[in-house]
């Protein structure tokens, strides 16, 4: 997420309707969808091969309990992970993703999560175009695509992501 509002006037219309959603949204912890269940949680990246489940995985390992987590693409690849990805995930968080399969963002009942994270600017802009997605729960993160550039690449997304859920949780006040 964007902490910094000066960064607006160098960014892209989609860049900035991200950051203004991220930092004005009306996401509350008082809004969920179950207040007596976890945060329910979609990442939603391209393909459904990377950055959003491997922010899914996070989210259930680092905060088991308090939110419950699953991912989706707005346009599904065929396959399966990209190798790295599965390595990093295995290494830094023990999941297995073999069994992990891309899913649409629209096989899911979007109206059933609390919030809804798109992981880079066009993302968050196809699921701003999309009637299904209820847009007061719809948040936009930066995280650059790490597909095929590596190790190193995936590893620093994962950190990437460590740093938005934390800060979300923190603004949600769910600390876990």
């Amino acid at each position: 997420m964007f902490d910094n509002p000066s960064r607006v006037n160098s960014l892209t219309f989609g860049q900035a309707a991200v950051i203004k959603r991220t930092m004005e949204g009306p996401l509350k912890a008082d809004n969920k969808t179950d207040p007596d269940g976890p945060l329910r949680i979609l990442f939603v990246c391209l393909a459904n091969l990377c950055r959003s489940p491997m922010a899914a995985v996070i989210a259930r390992t680092f905060y088991d309990g308090a939110v419950a987590a699953d991912s989706a693409g707005v346009s599904p690849a065929a396959g399966s992970v990209f190798p790295e990805m599965a390595a990093v995930v295995r290494e830094l968080y023990g999941a297995d993703m073999t069994g992990h399969r891309p899913r649409h963002v629209l096989d899911f009942p979007v109206a059933d999560y609390d919030v809804i994270i798109a992981m880079d600017s066009s993302i968050f802009m196809r699921l701003s175009d999309m009637p299904e997605i209820p847009q007061d729960r719809l948040l936009g993160w930066e995280v650059a695509d790490p597909a095929g550039l590596g190790f190193d690449a995936y590893e620093r997304t994962a950190f990437i992501i460590e740093q938005n859920l934390e800060n979300l949780l923190e603004r949600l006040g769910e600390d876990a």
